[in-house]
C-alpha cells in the first residue's frame, strides 16, 4: 500500500498487528533532528561515532525506501509494510541521539521537564495507537471464512480424541491442524472421494466407513466453493438420511456429523 505523510505523523488505530504502520508526530520530529545529529556524528573525529552515524543514516534511508516502494513506484519491492519494523530501529536510535543533543546544554531542572514532556508526548502520539492496535478484538484469522467455521474446528479439538478420522470436503489441512486425521494424500482417499459432493448420503456413509472415517465437517470453505444453496441442500439430505448424527451446528454456517 502507499504510505502517505499522515501514516508517519498519525499512526492509524486500526493497524497491522505484526508490523504496525506509522511513527507519530513527536517521534517523527525527533527523527528529523536525528538525521542532523547523524550528520554531526559523521563529521566527528572519533571513528566509532562516524561508523555509528553512517550506519544509522544508511539504515534509515534503506528502510524508508523499503516502506515506500509502491509510494515511489519503484521497479522492485519486497513486502513494503514489513519494512516498518526495520525502519523503527534506526528511527529510534537517531531520535534518541537528537534528544541527547537537545538536552546537552540544559540545566538539571529544565532537562527533567523537557524529558518528561517528550516521553509523555511519545506515549500519547506513538505508544497509544500501538496499544489500541494490540488490544482491540482480533478477527478469527487469515485463513478462516467466519468465526462460526473456526468454532466448528475447535469443537473437534475439544470433544474428540486426537487422531479421530474426520472428513472435510475441502482443505483437510484444517482437520489435521486440530489434531484429527484425514490421510487425504493417499491414493485410496483420492479415488474414494473424487466428486464426493455429489454422493448420495448412503454412498457417502459407506465410503466413509470403508475408509475408517468417523465424522464429517462442513463449513465456510464448502459454502465459499459450492455456494450456500448447494451446501444447505447437502446438509438437509444428510440430516434426513438418518445415516448420520448431527453433533454440532451453527445455523447456516457450520455442521459436524457423526457417521452411524
Amino acid at each position: 500500500k502507499k504510505h502517505r505523510i499522515f501514516h508517519y505523523l498519525c499512526p492509524p488505530l486500526r493497524n497491522a498487528r505484526n508490523n504496525p504502520v506509522g511513527v507519530g508526530i513527536v517521534l517523527s520530529f525527533f527523527v528529523l533532528l536525528g538525521i542532523i545529529s547523524g550528520y554531526h556524528l559523521i563529521k566527528k573525529r572519533e571513528h566509532k561515532d562516524r561508523i555509528f552515524g553512517l550506519t544509522m543514516l544508511f539504515w534509515l534511508f534503506f528502510t524508508f525506501v523499503g516502506c515506500n516502494t509502491k509510494t515511489f513506484k519503484l521497479p522492485i519491492g519486497l513486502f513494503a509494510y514489513r519494512f516498518w519494523a526495520l525502519f523503527a530501529i534506526p528511527a529510534s536510535m537517531l531520535a534518541a541521539e537528537a534528544t541527547l543533543e537537545c538536552t546537552a546544554s540544559m540545566n538539571k531542572v529544565l532537562k527533567k521537564l523537557f524529558l518528561i514532556t517528550v516521553v509523555a508526548s511519545v506515549l500519547w502520539t506513538s505508544a497509544y495507537p500501538k496499544f489500541i492496535t494490540n488490544t482491540y478484538n482480533w478477527s478469527w484469522g487469515a485463513f478462516w471464512f467466519s468465526s462460526a467455521e473456526m468454532r466448528g474446528y475447535l469443537w473437534l479439538r475439544y470433544n474428540l480424541h486426537p487422531n479421530t478420522k474426520v472428513f472435510a470436503y475441502i482443505d483437510n489441512l484444517f482437520v489435521i491442524g486440530h489434531d484429527m486425521r484425514s490421510d487425504y494424500w493417499s491414493m485410496k482417499y483420492k479415488e474414494s472421494f473424487k466428486d464426493a459432493m455429489i454422493f448420495e448420503p448412503l454412498r457417502l456413509r459407506d465410503i466413509l466407513l470403508e475408509n475408517d472415517f468417523e465424522y464429517v465437517i462442513i463449513g465456510g470453505r464448502e459454502i465459499n466453493r459450492f455456494g450456500m444453496e448447494v451446501i444447505c441442500n447437502r446438509v438437509e439430505s444428510i440430516k434426513e438420511s438418518n445415516l448420520f448424527e448431527l453433533v454440532f451446528e451453527i445455523n447456516d454456517s457450520s455442521w459436524i456429523f457423526k457417521v452411524l
